[in-house]
């Protein structure tokens, strides 16, 4: 089901809301998160697909949430975000990567030939407390 998630500093305050700034994270559609059993190749090499969203610290040697080559059947995938995760860092006050996954389980109909036309999944990331105020206020007046 969609969700939102906040991802905020909080010694970093809105200097007009005296709240923290940060981001939110909004699945705005309803998609499906990875169905298949945890022994499946599939969950095994696309971990990143188990949830919508997985929070980690950033980390230069995890760049990517899977590699070009873990789609072949592996029983250790290169990257894993699940191997990401398993550490249970703290991750307050650190330096984040949030791993969103949207996707879609598609059973496929005659209407889909040649195109599927009914295939749609999306997310936001907006700013939450951020700005003093709308940044459209900012904008300069066009006069003709």
């Amino acid at each position: 089901s969609p969700g939102l998630w906040r991802v905020v500093n909080s010694e970093a305050l809105n200097p007009s809301t005296r709240t923290p700034r940060g981001y939110s994270i909004m699945i705005e559609t309803a998609p499906a998160v990875q169905t298949l059993p945890s022994s499946h190749p599939f969950s095994v090499t696309g971990s990143f697909a188990k949830r919508h969203l997985a929070v980690a610290r950033r980390k230069e040697e995890e760049p990517f949430a899977t590699h070009s080559l873990d789609h072949y059947p592996l029983t250790s995938p290169l990257l894993s975000v699940d191997r990401f995760l398993d550490d249970r860092e703290n991750i307050v006050g650190e330096d984040l990567v949030c791993w969103v996954s949207v996707g879609k389980e598609h059973v496929t109909r005659a209407e889909d030939i040649p195109l599927v036309s009914n295939f749609g999944v999306q997310f936001a990331l907006l700013p939450w407390n951020y700005n003093i105020e709308n940044p459209a206020m900012q904008l300069p007046m066009v006069r003709s």
